[in-house]
C-alpha cells in the first residue's frame, strides 16, 4: 500500500486528514467503501489488492466487496506500500517568512469505518481515537516535539472522517472544536523566529483512488481549510497519500484487506 501522508494532514494521520474536488460541496453522489478481496481469475475487475488498476475481466483477480450497510467495521490506517516501505508524509506552511517543512517517515492509526445511507445518500463515516506520527523532524534544525507525543512524535486528537456532500473526496477533522493536533519547535540550532509551540487546526480533504487517499501541497494550500496556530494562522499545505486497511464484517473469516473508497 502505496501512503505518504503530510504532518499537518491529519488526520494524520490518518489521519488525518481539502483538496480543490473536496472543497466544493456538491449533489449528493454516492461514496461507499469495499473490501478489495482477491477472486478466481476472470472473476475480478482488478490486478491489485488496492483495487485501483483496472484489467480486462478475464484477467482480474481482485474485486470490490461492499462493506454492509451501517455496519461498522474495524479499519486502520498506514503509510506503508508493501512490506516495510515507506513514503514520507510533509507538512510545508511560511512562518515569520520562512518556510518550515516538516516530514513524518510513520503514521498510523485504528479506528471504524461504515457505509451510512440517509437522505438517499450513501456516503463513508470513520473515526479513531488518535493518529500518530512518528520519526517526525523539520528542516532548519529544528527539534519537533509533539503535544501530546514526544520528540519526534505527535498524537492527532480523536478525528472523523466523511465522503457526505464532499464531491467524491475524504474529509478529516477533529471530532470535537477545531485543532486537530499540537507541536513544538525548539533546538539551539533552530531560528528563533521558528521556536514555540504551533497547533495545527481546521480540515483537510483527500481524494480517494481505490484503498488509498491522497493529498496534495496545492489543494490544501488553495482550499486553506488547514492552518497553523489558529484559524487565520498562516496555511498549511499537506503532501500524504495514506492507505485504509479493514475486515468485510458479512465474512471475517477471509481476514483484513485493503478497504477501497468508490462511487
Amino acid at each position: 500500500m502505496r501512503n505518504r501522508i503530510a504532518l499537518t494532514g491529519l488526520c494524520l494521520l490518518c489521519a488525518l486528514i481539502a483538496s480543490a474536488t473536496a472543497a466544493v460541496t456538491a449533489s449528493a453522489v454516492n461514496t461507499t467503501v469495499h473490501t478489495c478481496e482477491e477472486v478466481p481469475k476472470g472473476q475480478g475487475n482488478f490486478e491489485d489488492a488496492h483495487c485501483k488498476s483496472l484489467v480486462p475481466p478475464e484477467d482480474g483477480i481482485f474485486e470490490h466487496i461492499p462493506v454492509p450497510k451501517n455496519t461498522k467495521t474495524t479499519a486502520g490506517i498506514n503509510n506503508t506500500t508493501t512490506g516495510v516501505i515507506r513514503s514520507p508524509a510533509s507538512l510545508t506552511a511560511t512562518v515569520a517568512g520562512v518556510s518550515v517543512t516538516l516530514e513524518a517517515k510513520k503514521v498510523a492509526a485504528t479506528g471504524t469505518v461504515e457505509n451510512v445511507e440517509e437522505g438517499g445518500e450513501e456516503f463513508v463515516r470513520g473515526e479513531t481515537s488518535s493518529i500518530a506520527l512518528e520519526e517526525v523532524t523539520a528542516n532548519h534544525s529544528c527539534s519537533v516535539t509533539g503535544i501530546p507525543g514526544g520528540v519526534g512524535k505527535i498524537e492527532t486528537v480523536a478525528v472523523k472522517a466523511t465522503s457526505k456532500a464532499t464531491a467524491m473526496a475524504l474529509k478529516f477533522e477533529p471530532k470535537e472544536g477545531t485543532k486537530v493536533a499540537e507541536f513544538e519547535l525548539s533546538g539551539a540550532s533552530c531560528l528563533e523566529a521558528l521556536k514555540g509551540k504551533y497547533p495545527v487546526v481546521g480540515t483537510v480533504s483527500g481524494v480517494p483512488n481505490g484503498a488509498t487517499t491522497a493529498f496534495t501541497h496545492t489543494t490544501v494550500t488553495e482550499a486553506k481549510t488547514l492552518r497553523l496556530k489558529s484559524a487565520v494562522g498562516p496555511v498549511a499545505g499537506l503532501e500524504a497519500s495514506i492507505t485504509w486497511r479493514g475486515t468485510d464484517p458479512s465474512n471475517p473469516k477471509t481476514g483484513e484487506w485493503p478497504l477501497a473508497t468508490t462511487t
